[in-house]
């Protein structure tokens, strides 16, 4: 396995797993074809985050996409290509969960920017072989931003943008990796034949409301029972933008920015499952265990 990084990476985890990890410039697209070089498959998991107030936010994610597909395109064997996008390219749902079909309204600039790489892609779809996979939350160990949710649980209570019984798709790490390697080993391309060829929703099939999932938090951190508190949309606008104004000023990426209020407020992050069910795909434990596995890892950190 090989990992092209970003200088000053932490790379600890990644050595310890056996991989190979080679530096590549994000800004120097000419630096990707030396670390693709013999490679078979390539997953392209790079985008720029939590800076939505920058000029270049919008394109960037597609010059991204556009210099890995050219940099496996130079290869002399063919590479196949798995991208990672977001669920936030085609926005929140509206009705009944979304489906790889479904049409694409993306809510915020992170989703607008998503969308944007999938379609810097289309073009090399007759050179390629190019899949796309939408994961929706994202948790795991090796992955503090979650910690807070855990912290908030212990103490009893968890903030949610909507009512409890809206439901959140989410998938830990472990499990979309995995999905990954099956979509690169199993997964139709990309093609002619329709804009949801080739494109996988990834989460786990029995995704919780968010009453469900407060209580999920509070089995993995040994509370009784968590109490769902709606957050009032002046208050989540009016904490967001003070730390966007705060991430603005120190010119670094935050969490609490205004395109993560748009996220929040705009609807159900919920997804179908089908079609990667349909491919054989099934996570390898249930959401509570996931749950579990990562709150432990956090206590073995000093983080909870």
């Amino acid at each position: 396995m090989l990992c092209a990084t970003r200088a000053g990476s932490r790379t600890a985890a990644l050595s310890a797993l056996g991989a190979l990890v080679v530096p590549a410039d994000l800004a120097r697209p000419e630096t990707y074809a030396a670390a693709l070089e013999g490679v078979e498959v390539a997953f392209h998991a790079a985008a720029v985050l939590r800076v939505p107030w920058r000029r270049s936010f919008l394109e960037a994610n597609a010059r991204l996409s556009r210099g890995v597909a050219a940099a496996c395109a130079a290869q002399s064997a063919p590479v196949t290509l798995v991208h990672v996008s977001s669920l936030a390219a085609i926005g929140p749902a509206r009705g009944a969960p979304l489906t790889e079909g479904s049409p694409a309204r993306p809510i915020s600039l992170y989703g607008k920017s998503k969308l944007a790489a999938e379609r810097a892609l289309e073009a090399w779809a007759g050179r390629l072989s190019i899949s796309i996979v939408r994961p929706p939350m994202v948790f795991g160990e090796h992955d503090a931003r979650s910690v807070g949710l855990y912290r908030m649980a212990r103490r009893g209570w968890l903030p949610v943008p909507h009512d409890a019984e809206q439901r959140i798709s989410m998938i830990h790490g472990a499990d979309l990796a995995a999905l990954l390697l099956q979509v690169a080993e199993q997964g139709e391309r990309r093609s002619a034949a329709g804009p949801a060829a080739g494109v996988y929703h990834a989460a786990h099939p029995a995704p919780p409301t968010a009453g469900e999932f407060a209580q999920l938090l509070g089995a993995a951190t040994g509370v009784a029972r968590v109490r769902p508190l709606r957050v009032p949309r002046a208050l989540l606008w009016t904490s967001m933008a003070a730390g966007e104004v705060v991430a603005r000023v120190r010119d670094q990426p935050s969490v609490l920015n205004l395109d993560k209020a748009r996220e929040a407020t705009g609807g159900a992050w919920v997804c179908a499952t089908d079609k990667i069910t349909a491919l054989g795909f099934v996570p390898e434990a249930t959401l509570a265990e996931r749950i579990a596995q990562t709150a432990a890892w956090y206590r073995a950190q000093g983080l909870l």
